[in-house]
């Protein structure tokens, strides 16, 4: 070795020769480590939000359906109730209403019973 130049020691272990015992992130890492973190939360704090919003939503939209189609049936059943009812051609699988008394209740069109 010659005079003046100083003798550089290599650490024992791999661990130590690539980190160095007293081995700190730079400022730069850290803030990338904190930014990282912290956009992640926030995109799961959006996801969570918009996923509750959607199901929110989609109950509003389901009893407003609900809402829509009975009011649609309570329409037309007072409909048909002002117009003296719906007559239905005669058959097996719609017979008349034994119980229903009331004068014209049976009629004939175009000689088909109704």
């Amino acid at each position: 070795m010659r005079k003046g130049t100083a003798q550089i020691q290599q650490p024992a272990n791999a661990a130590d020769r690539t980190l160095g015992k007293d081995f700190r992130l730079p400022s730069i890492t850290k803030m990338s480590a904190f930014l990282l973190v912290g956009w992640t939360l926030l995109l799961g704090l959006l996801l969570f939000w918009n996923l509750r919003t959607q199901k929110e939503t989609a109950i509003l939209l389901a009893e407003n359906n609900a809402r829509v189609s009975w009011e649609k049936d309570v329409l037309f059943r007072l409909w048909a109730a002002q117009h003296g009812g719906v007559y239905v051609p005669i058959s097996q699988s719609t017979p008349p209403n034994p119980y229903l008394d009331v004068p014209n209740r049976d009629v004939t069109i175009n000689g088909r019973p109704y």
